[in-house]
């Protein structure tokens, strides 16, 4: 169910959730600079569910954007994977964010 490993010693335990908490704060700051961007005068506990879907869908576009835009830039980051969310889905999440954005 889960894709957390099962850990051979406290140490890897350790480093993984290292990993994890630095990840988590990168998201955070990534998505609350999005939320500061197009909902400047709203505070967290004042958006609805849908909002926040709409940030979390519009934080993984421009990290999958700035991403892509990265490895084309710097060396030696071409040949990577690919992030895991196709652009296609991205696109259509971005259409539906702007149609809730005017509606507000």
């Amino acid at each position: 169910m889960s894709d957390i490993p099962n850990f051979k010693d406290v140490n890897d335990e350790d480093v993984y959730q290292t990993i994890f908490n630095n990840k988590l704060t990168d998201y955070y700051v990534f998505m609350n600079a999005v939320r500061g961007k197009f909902f400047p005068n709203y505070n967290w506990d004042q958006l609805t569910g849908e909002t926040l879907s709409v940030l979390r869908d519009m934080t993984a576009m421009l990290i999958y954007d700035t991403t892509e835009e990265f490895r084309k830039e710097v060396p030696g980051y071409e040949d990577e994977d690919t992030i895991f969310v196709p652009r296609k889905d991205l696109l259509e999440v971005d259409e539906i964010f702007f149609q809730d954005l005017l509606q507000l």
